[in-house]
């Protein structure tokens, strides 16, 4: 966690915190020459931190979560962006027989697959914007933060065309609370100001996100993470 956090990727955009807030977009580009994702695939060694940044945050905050999502009728899951595969191997330890996918960046893919892929999990690479490999549920953690909302209706709407029918979304993200009580979401908002496009966001925001992308809101489970997995299906 402390390589991924501190790694140029991070700490590069902060130094222009003030900017961003001035501003109100993220000085990403600005400082590393392109956008956050496009500089981690042109800098492996800095993408495998991250990865591994992600998996800490997986084993601290998802590792209830995974038992709070029910999978219990779900044969096949899609890990939408889902880095090493840690979160599937949550879920895994509540259902073994689930089978899944982890989907993400072809350059991603390619540096987990031989540690990763295994009988019951296929590597996939490729774009999210454009297609998502089909599957009974599609899981989206610390996904939709990094993205604006124009894309993140985009990313929806290709999980819902890869849904079987009768499948569904599971999101799972902080949720953004009162002013007077902001937790830990208020400071992964300030974030995602300072390095990414998106931001973290309230439940009607998501709701607003979800029915343009063609999908319905039906449960909110929480434990003891501070993340709440926001689950939907086609509407």
């Amino acid at each position: 966690m402390a390589l991924g956090l501190t790694n140029r990727s991070s700490w590069s955009p902060w130094g222009e915190f003030v900017s961003a807030v001035r501003t109100g977009r993220s000085q990403a580009r600005e400082v590393l020459g392109m956008n956050i994702f496009e500089y981690l695939q042109q800098n492996p060694e800095q993408s495998r931190e991250v990865t591994g940044l992600m998996e800490c945050v997986t084993s601290l905050w998802a590792r209830g979560l995974a038992g709070a999502l029910e999978t219990s009728d779900v044969d096949l899951a899609v890990d939408v962006g889902g880095a090493n595969g840690a979160l599937l191997r949550l879920l895994r330890q509540c259902n073994p027989a689930l089978r899944g996918i982890v989907f993400d960046r072809p350059d991603v893919a390619a540096a987990v697959e031989a540690d990763v892929a295994s009988d019951r999990t296929e590597v996939v690479g490729g774009d999210f914007c454009e297609a998502v490999p089909s599957a009974d549920l599609c899981l989206l953690k610390c996904v939709l933060h990094d993205w604006d909302d124009e894309s993140c209706v985009k990313i929806l709407s290709r999980c819902r065309e890869a849904m079987v029918p009768g499948g569904r979304v599971a999101i799972i993200e902080f949720l953004i609370g009162e002013r007077d009580a902001p937790g830990v979401a208020a400071l992964m908002d300030l974030n995602m100001l300072a390095m990414a496009t998106g931001k973290e966001r309230t439940l009607a925001e998501f709701d607003a996100l979800l029915a343009r992308a063609g999908l319905l809101r039906t449960a909110v489970r929480t434990s003891d993470s501070p993340q709440k997995i926001i689950e939907a299906v086609a509407a």
